[in-house]
């Protein structure tokens, strides 16, 4: 077909800037520069999707639908109702059928695995459809599906014209259920408004920088016990741990846990912010930024950190391994070991040109292998595929 713009309705799973939702953003950003018209629907109206979709005169549409997984330590009450809300799904698809099929839509791209709804939606209008794949699901988010992973993973295949994987590893993972024939691994883009031009200067206390939901996943205790023994050690340094519980309460606990820790052993070391707006800024402040998850799909804040300037300790679990090249642009400890993870800090600690050697090769990787343009023109370079696959 003729290339030109294309008329997409992405599918949000959330409503907060998680990872996912900010590299949705970027990616439409980018299209709206090549000069396809963007459509979005999101859980709720009201929400900082809906207003960063509003700065940018993006129009939406709004209605809280059901997942296709659903939080594993959820109580049997809870799995019931949500069982119950996913089989509105096909009254909820009929309503915004009639809303949307006057656009006349090519592409429906659906920004998570958890989602079904743009896969339904896409079959009623007759339109191509994306599957992000952006998740472990059950290693990084305990999830469970409410069918078998099997019955979903077939219905996925069948109702779908390509699935994107945001890592090698995320796609090895599903290699055995994905049709490979409809899978591409396509890295997050992101910004070069990320980017910092660091002046490197060695000063009495270096900073390490740990940043995401507070989360057992993401590895904060591990970096605090981490702390800790390097304190034993009678290093000077600061630790800064960025970021929120979420409104689930075993993340709450886990705040209360994380706070009590320091109160007892690191009130002279660590810091908690909250959640913070700007890491940019934060970040021109930090020298090493810790990547403590134990199973990273991709790792956004790691390539972030990279670009800029900024050299990254990382689990060797996930993709960890594909982005940060072990002793060249960064380090990476075993996952949830957390003496190999005060090891692998205690090299910057006594060293400073180290911070800035991986941190220079770190940008000059980031720069050159995760930038959104990059990104974008091969997610546009799907579209037209499929769009060209028409029969």
């Amino acid at each position: 077909m003729k290339r030109g713009g294309l008329k997409i309705l992405y599918i949000a799973h959330e409503r907060k800037l998680g990872g996912a939702t900010l590299s949705l953003l970027a990616a439409i950003d980018e299209m709206r520069t090549r000069g396809h018209e963007i459509y979005v629907m999101i859980p709720v109206s009201k929400c900082p999707l809906a207003q960063e979709l509003q700065k940018r005169n993006i129009p939406f549409y709004s209605m809280f639908f059901a997942w296709i997984q659903m939080p594993s330590y959820w109580n049997r009450f809870m799995k019931i109702c949500f069982r119950i809300l996913y089989l509105l799904s096909p009254l909820q698809v009929c309503y915004i059928y009639h809303i949307v099929r006057k656009k006349q839509i090519d592409i429906i791209h659906s920004n998570s695995s958890v989602i079904d709804f743009g896969a339904m939606l896409a079959q009623k209008l007759n339109c191509k459809h994306v599957w992000h794949i952006r998740e472990f699901g059950d290693r990084d988010y305990s999830l469970e599906y409410l069918k078998t992973k099997k019955k979903v993973w077939e219905y996925m295949n069948s109702h779908t014209d390509k699935f994107i994987f945001i890592s090698k590893r995320l796609y090895e993972y599903f290699a055995d259920y994905a049709d490979s024939a409809k899978s591409e691994v396509i890295y997050n883009g992101i910004s070069d408004a990320y980017i910092i031009h660091r002046n490197y200067t060695e000063k009495e206390k270096i900073v390490f920088l740990i940043s995401g939901n507070l989360t057992r996943s993401k590895g904060q205790m591990l970096l605090l016990q981490a702390a800790k023994e390097l304190k034993n050690r009678n290093y000077q340094f600061e630790v800064w741990i960025a970021g929120s519980a979420s409104s689930m309460s075993d993340s709450k606990l886990y705040e209360a846990e994380l706070k009590m820790y320091i109160d007892e052993n690191l009130t002279d070391r660590v810091t908690m912010l909250g959640r913070i707006a700007d890491m940019k800024k934060l970040r021109e402040k930090a020298d090493v930024e810790i990547v403590a998850s134990s199973m990273e799909a991709f790792g956004r804040v790691t390539v972030e950190a990279m670009m800029g300037g900024m050299p990254v300790i990382g689990s060797d679990s996930g993709a960890n391994p594909e982005l940060i090249c072990n002793g060249s642009d960064g380090l990476l400890f075993k996952n949830g070991n957390y003496m190999d993870l005060a090891a692998k800090m205690e090299i910057f600690l006594n060293d400073y040109s180290q911070i800035r050697k991986m941190g220079e090769n770190a940008q000059i990787k980031a720069c050159n292998r995760f930038l959104s343009e990059e990104n974008a023109e091969r997610i546009e370079n799907l579209y037209y595929n499929i769009m060209d696959s028409r029969v």
